[in-house]
């Protein structure tokens, strides 16, 4: 089947490369003039901030970056041809006799190939009475199955009163493929086999009365369509039909419905192929649209690449500024087919309409249009030139300001070309940066009135919800003449305006909205602003609410703004929108679709407020700054408080930057605190020069520095606090004396090397007595240098800064001015015993203290020794040693105090002096007659006297105290004649005395009993032997020596 078009691939691999194809030839000239118009609106300063109301390009994918598959791309609206071929004398396959029709379509990359023929039933055939439709077809190829191709046959009727419907019948579709019925077509889908004839029977009568319930009997049937419809750019799509037949009883609507006839009844829409792709030929991104035509069988071949801003939607050159640009490369192939393509726009108001044709290229280089009522055409500038980009831009304002129009607004674009009328005529056009620059929200005044239905879209605003309002716009206006009014009445509901765009905001943009509620807000109500955004996400302002019921999703968020507004005053709503549009949702982009301005009444009562200058700024003026600090004379313990007013309308961050002496510069950042950012410089040394500025970047980075004119901001450290100083010794009302240590703890809070302490001073009354520069501060001071008595002693302290500090305490100076007085000597022990160390002990006083005391002494008038004499408070000792009875000892005492004062006990040449005594009374032995016996006659004793030390000087024997016998030796016998006694009772006593006069003497009693007469002799014979018991020798008798009590007696 496909040989039929052998060339039919040539064709398609030509197509694809359309663009490529060479310029064969230029011509020059024009048919009309040459246009081409810069901008030249005057910048308006009114906005929020003082900036400029934001114009922008609104126009979605205007450089045509966003990638896209068949038809149009993004933003905008098209359709073109695919190529198709009919034959309605085909011979390959037929149902019945020798001819039938093959219908043929290949869609192009952009657009569907669509294939039709079609017969005109001239209204010949009622439907009231049964009428049939009957149609064999054979489906050869479904190319159309992989898209949203499908095969049908259309029979079209119309009433008398010009009312027209169709009865449809999908032969063949994509299942994916759906089909509206409304009330002028009703579909029926049909799911027939390939490679087989198929014979559709349908009764067209009662079908009609199924569809449209309507009686079928007013209808006539005015046409039958065969069509075929394919997507597919690689696939065929090829169907054969024959036996076409309208009927009913008596009559057939149809001519040569076999196909058999010479004189065809039938028309034919075939067509060559067009495309909208894209190109990486481009003036700016990566991409732009490439448009080509190309001729390749006798059927049109034209496309549209379009945008429609339909019902007063456009864009409005009489309040707002509006410029059309973009770049444009054209290209064809010369051979007098007359191929062409132009850009076109649409000027409209509420009554008429005129269409203005930007011829861009043409094969002939002219044309033979001429303008109209409804057209006017003129050459673009770079009309004729061929292969190269060339520039359109078109100040709109002043464009129909030149052509004398009034109250028209723009709502129609168009990129058209056709083909031309020869075989293998071509013409390309390339797009890039397209764009529509005008206020975001076309007019944001809202005083455009010349459009449709004016009181219900208000300047190209949807209505929204529908609004009881009987008019949506008012002469209380904010500016101009005009203001929107939202007013709901009688019931709760939402009512609002609605304003598509495509606006890629920067991250500088701000809302620039002005608003007035006339009417308090009762519970429920609500008036806001929503910005619908990319992915179906909404970003809601409450401008002013009682308690709605709102509620936040990950599509949708509100964020209350609300400023309280007072009844009757116009608010200005501003706010950072891309970086609101950031918190909420993330990093989704700044794209805006549309921005809705609504109203919800919450209850029966009404709630109205008026909207006008919807506008738009872009935050380009960097901060304003004011700074101030808070400390005219800062000093060293004080932190600076640095505050800046700063102004902008973003947001703001702040830096502090400071330093010291000149070096390097340090940053602080500053923190928002109230309306005011503030930062500290900490705390610096005294006689620290500080210089300061501030630098302020708001959130769409513009910088703003206040560093005083290039001077800098600077101040120099002060000090005004004294230092503290205290007396740490001596203490308050001390009596001080010789050498005192001066001890002061002296502060300054400021301790850094470049201030705190400097020196201390220290008076007593009026004199300087000590000048201590640095820490310690401490000195040893002579208190001689002042005479004894009371001073104030007083310590002053001064810092670095000249600061003085103070303290001051009572001290009674009292130094010793006398030598020390020494007691005179006791020695120990007294009187001095021979071989026995004699201590000297002294009692010495003085003023001040003792620093040495010494004992001076010689032996038996040798040389002089010194030992050092220990004190037990102010009693002094220190011991000579022993010497032998007889030896004497010469010595004295001398004292030193603190301050150098000498004294003397004694001297060397007058010294004190003793000779040591015996220690120990004499030993005494009597022998005699044993205590307590009886004496007569003559009584012999022998008393043996020792002494180790000073020995024995006398004995001696007393009778009842008297002196009976001596004896200068240290042993004597004594004979008694007791005789010369009476008799009784006697004491005698026994004394030895010692050369130290020391003595040792008994007492011993005896009994005198002497014979009287004859008798005395035998008697004292017989006592004698009675007593001693032993007699020696004649009449002798040997005494026991019998040592009794003895009593010692030293001398003195």
């Amino acid at each position: 089947m496909r040989t039929t078009h052998a060339n039919l691939a040539v064709y398609l691999l030509l197509c694809m490369l359309i663009s490529q194809i060479p310029v064969l030839t230029q011509y020059h000239g024009g048919f009309v003039s040459q246009v081409s118009r810069q901008p030249s609106a005057t910048p308006d300063l009114s906005g929020a901030g003082g900036e400029e109301h934001y114009v922008s390009n609104v126009f979605q994918n205007g450089r045509f970056e966003e990638p896209w598959g068949t038809g149009a791309p993004p933003g905008f609206s098209g359709y073109g041809t695919g190529l198709s071929f009919a034959n309605t004398t085909y011979r390959d396959l037929v149902a019945n006799g020798s001819q039938s029709a093959l219908l043929e379509a290949l869609g192009s990359r952009s657009w569907e190939g669509y294939v039709g023929i079609w017969q005109d039933l001239e209204g010949k055939l009622n439907l009231g009475s049964p009428a049939y439709l009957n149609v064999s077809y054979y489906i050869v190829s479904t190319g159309y199955l992989s898209s949203s191709g499908y095969v049908c046959v259309d029979v079209q009727s119309r009433s008398s009163s010009q009312v027209f419907r169709t009865l449809r019948y999908v032969l063949s579709a994509n299942p994916s493929q759906y089909f509206y019925n409304f009330s002028a077509r009703y579909t029926w889908v049909l799911d027939s086999p390939t490679g087989t004839w198929v014979t559709l029977h349908r009764n067209l009568t009662e079908d009609f009365q199924n569809a449209f319930g309507s009686s079928a009997g007013d209808y006539n049937v005015t046409g039958i369509q065969l069509s075929m419809y394919s997507g597919s750019p690689s696939d065929w799509s090829q169907v054969v039909f024959d036996d076409i037949k309208v009927r009913n009883a008596t009559f057939e609507a149809v001519t040569n419905g076999g196909f058999e006839a010479s004189g065809n009844k039938w028309s034919i829409y075939k067509h060559s192929p067009s495309e909208a792709v894209v190109s990486t030929d481009h003036t700016e991104g990566q991409y732009s649209l490439n448009m080509s035509c190309w001729r390749a069988n006798d059927g049109a071949c034209r496309q549209s690449v379009y945008s429609y801003r339909s019902n007063g939607h456009g864009f409005f050159p009489q309040t707002a500024p509006v410029t059309v640009s973009f770049d444009w490369k054209y290209n064809d192939t010369y051979n007098g087919g007359g191929q062409y393509a132009y850009f076109e726009l649409r000027f409209a108001n509420s009554s008429t309409y005129l269409q203005v044709v930007f011829v861009l290229g043409h094969d002939l280089n002219g044309s033979s249009w001429t303008n109209n009522t409804w057209y006017i055409y003129l050459n673009a500038a770079g009309f004729g030139v061929r292969g190269q980009w060339q520039r359109f831009e078109l100040d709109v304002n002043s464009f129909i300001e030149d052509m004398g129009w009034k109250a028209m607004y723009v709502d129609y674009f168009d990129f058209y070309m056709a083909a031309g009328s020869y075989m293998n005529s071509t013409v390309t056009l390339l797009v890039d940066n397209f764009s529509v620059t005008t206020y975001p929200t076309g007019d944001p005044g809202f005083e455009v009135t010349e459009i449709p239905n004016y009181n219900t879209e208000t300047s190209g605003w949807d209505c929204y919800y529908g609004s009881t309002s009987t008019n949506l716009v008012t002469n209380v206006s904010h500016s101009g003449e005009h203001a929107l009014n939202l007013t709901l009445t009688g019931g709760a509901g939402t009512t609002g305006v609605l304003r598509y765009m495509t606006v890629d905001f920067p991250n500088a943009t701000f809302t620039d909205f002005w608003w007035r509620l006339d009417t308090p807000l009762q519970p429920g109500s609500a008036v806001y602003v929503i910005f619908g955004l990319d992915g179906n996400r909404e970003l809601c302002y409450v401008l002013h609410s009682n308690n709605p019921d709102f509620s936040n999703s990950s599509m949708s968020v509100f964020i209350d703004v609300d400023s309280q507004p007072q009844i009757g005053e116009w608010q200005n709503f501003v706010r950072n929108l891309p970086v609101d549009i950031r918190n909420v949702f993330g990093n989704v982009g700044n794209r805006v679709n549309y921005v809705l301005i609504a109203i919800h009444a919450g209850s029966s009562d009404t709630v109205s407020a008026l909207f006008d200058d919807i506008h738009f700024v872009l935050d380009t003026h960097a901060p304003q700054i004011d700074v101030e600090r808070d400390i005219a004379n800062p000093t060293y313990y004080q932190d600076v408080r640095v505050s800046a007013a700063i102004d902008d309308m973003s947001s703001v961050s702040a830096t502090l930057y400071y330093r010291l002496n000149g070096g390097g510069w340090m940053s602080v950042p500053m923190i928002l605190h109230g309306s005011e950012y503030v930062a500290a410089i900490p705390a610096q040394s005294y006689g620290t020069v500080v210089e300061y500025y501030v630098v302020a970047e708001d959130a769409l980075g513009n910088v703003a520095v206040d560093d005083n004119g290039g001077a800098y901001y600077s101040y120099d450290v002060e000090d005004d606090i004294a230092p503290a100083v205290e007396v740490l010794s001596p203490f308050n009302r001390s009596i001080v004396r010789g050498i005192v240590t001066l001890s002061f703890n002296a502060t300054d809070p400021d301790a850094s090397s470049s201030a705190g302490m400097g020196r201390v001073e220290v008076w007593a009354n009026s004199t300087l007595v000590a000048n201590i520069t640095s820490a310690p501060y401490l000195i040893n001071w002579n208190s001689t240098a002042l005479s004894n008595g009371a001073y104030v002693l007083t310590a002053k302290a001064f810092d670095r800064a000249g600061n003085t500090g103070t303290q001051s305490i009572l001290v009674t100076v009292d130094n010793d001015v006398d030598a020390p007085v020494i007691s005179e000597p006791l020695l120990d022990p007294t009187p001095p015993r021979a071989g026995t160390p004699v201590r000297v002990i002294v009692y010495i006083h003085d003023a001040s203290s003792v620093e040495r005391a010494l004992l001076h002494y010689s032996v038996a008038g040798g040389s002089w020794n010194e030992v050092d004499m220990s004190s037990t408070g102010d009693t002094y000792a220190a011991e000579i040693p022993a010497v032998e009875y007889g030896v004497e000892v010469s010595y004295y005492v001398t004292a030193t105090d603190s301050v150098g004062h000498s004294s003397s006990k004694g001297t060397q040449s007058s010294p004190y002096a003793y000779s040591p005594v015996d220690p120990t009374a004499p030993q005494l032995v009597v022998q005699g007659p044993a205590a307590g016996s009886t004496l007569r006659d003559n009584v012999t004793f022998t008393l043996v006297g020792s002494d180790a030390e000073s020995g024995i000087d006398s004995l001696a024997i007393f009778v009842d105290g008297n002196l009976v016998g001596t004896v200068q030796d240290n042993e004597g016998t004594f004979t008694i004649d007791t005789t010369t006694l009476t008799n009784g009772v006697h004491t005698f006593t026994f004394v030895a005395t010692n050369n130290a006069g020391d003595t040792t003497s008994v007492d011993i009693e005896y009994t005198v009993s002497n014979p009287q007469g004859a008798e005395a002799l035998s008697a004292a014979l017989a006592e004698v032997v009675a007593e001693y018991g032993l007699l020696i020798g004649a009449a002798v008798a040997v005494v026991l020596i019998v040592v009794i009590h003895l009593v010692q007696k030293k001398r003195g």
